[in-house]
């Protein structure tokens, strides 16, 4: 609906603040937060990330604690201009991520060209992984190839203990998914009626 209505861009703008206001309040300072955006929101990365920037100075929060992942629903279309962002968010001390490396929109070639801090490697190709040469092909490229430009690799979706172990064996590192525990959700606001 907000993209249809032509506001998406302050959608999400919007859900990034929120986003950054809520890790001030749950989580300690030196731990990761990884937060979505979509890149066809920030049609000039110099003007539309200036509030995200103030917002985290403003909460008192230091850059280098924020990851900010593109969003895997969104086709990449102009990868210069995604690097353009890459390269802001970077300039800020904080770090990028290209989320459901292997599946549908991210490319290994995308991740080569933008080189993210970290390679959030697609579900799909975790999902049973210890019993799919197949797949274990496609991460044990990914994983050689983010080695080349010093990416954090990730796996996404990990609900087995298998799975976990043949990442581990293979190099991975960091690893999220229903096996380690389920998101928790932040209770609903309460409006009051003035």
């Amino acid at each position: 609906m907000a993209r249809r209505s032509g506001l998406h861009s302050f959608l999400d703008r919007a859900a990034r603040i929120s986003a950054i206001g809520s890790s001030a309040r749950h989580l300690p300072e030196g731990i990761k937060r990884f937060v979505n955006f979509l890149p066809s929101s920030i049609y000039n990365p110099n003007y539309c990330l200036t509030n995200t920037f103030q917002t985290i100075q403003q909460q008192g929060l230091r850059p280098e604690d924020f990851v900010f992942e593109v969003v895997e629903t969104e086709k990449i279309r102009d990868i210069d201009h995604l690097a353009a962002i890459f390269s802001k968010y970077r300039e800020h001390g904080v770090n990028v991520a290209l989320d459901d490396v292997g599946s549908g929109y991210s490319t290994v070639e995308f991740m080569l060209r933008l080189q993210p801090d970290y390679v959030k490697i697609d579900r799909g190709l975790i999902s049973m992984c210890d019993q799919d040469p197949h797949k274990q092909t496609g991460i044990k490229e990914v994983v050689e190839k983010a080695g080349r430009f010093g990416g954090k690799v990730l796996a996404e979706g990990i609900e087995r203990r298998e799975e976990f172990q043949f990442c581990l064996d293979n190099g991975i590192e960091l690893a999220q998914g229903y096996f380690f525990g389920k998101p928790e959700l932040e209770p609903p606001p309460v409006f009051f009626a003035v």
